[in-house]
């Protein structure tokens, strides 16, 4: 039933591919370095979908395993801010600029989560996440968690980050 068992899914391609393979290998370091992180084996994550924008969106899919889920067998709210956190940070990286939220996609000011719905264990989600303003210092992202079988929407975010870059010596 994994995120596999979808054959007819496009291989991303431009954008996607890059974020792809530039998140792939930032989850790989977090979990060499034992840093809490999403398992990107056992989840099976992916891009689904990505553009720069503006604005810029991506769409990620991924396995809920039951590692991730609260003694009721659903995704755990603390997991479920974990994934908002860690992919909204990838995608402020991916169209991050010279000392604009290009030191690990900024930290977070402010995480809003709502949950709508459970998320069980064994079921595929997609996450969507939407830059929706970016400036120099500060950041505004929406993330939507949906079940990829029906895309209902499940849990829904907004995400304040803080870019913590040193400032950069070019002038505009």
């Amino acid at each position: 039933m994994g995120v596999d068992s979808d054959t007819s899914a496009p291989k991303p391609e431009g954008f996607a591919k890059s974020l792809d393979a530039r998140g792939l290998q930032l989850l790989q370091i977090d979990a060499e370095h034992g840093i809490w992180s999403i398992d990107r084996i056992k989840t099976k994550i992916r891009v689904e979908s990505a553009t720069e924008g503006p604005p810029a969106r991506a769409t990620f899919r991924l396995f809920v395993t039951p590692n991730m889920c609260n003694p009721m067998g659903n995704l755990h709210g603390g997991c479920s801010a974990t994934i908002i956190d860690i992919l909204t940070s990838l995608l402020a990286l991916s169209i991050s600029k010279p000392g604009v939220f290009e030191l690990g996609g900024g930290v977070s000011r402010n995480l809003n989560v709502t949950f709508l719905r459970p998320v069980p264990a064994d079921t595929d989600i997609r996450v969507v996440v939407e830059v929706t303003q970016m400036g120099k210092r500060f950041a505004l992202m929406r993330t939507e968690i949906r079940r990829a079988e029906d895309n209902v929407v499940c849990v829904l975010s907004e995400h304040q980050k803080v870019n913590i870059d040193p400032p950069s010596r070019s002038k505009l």
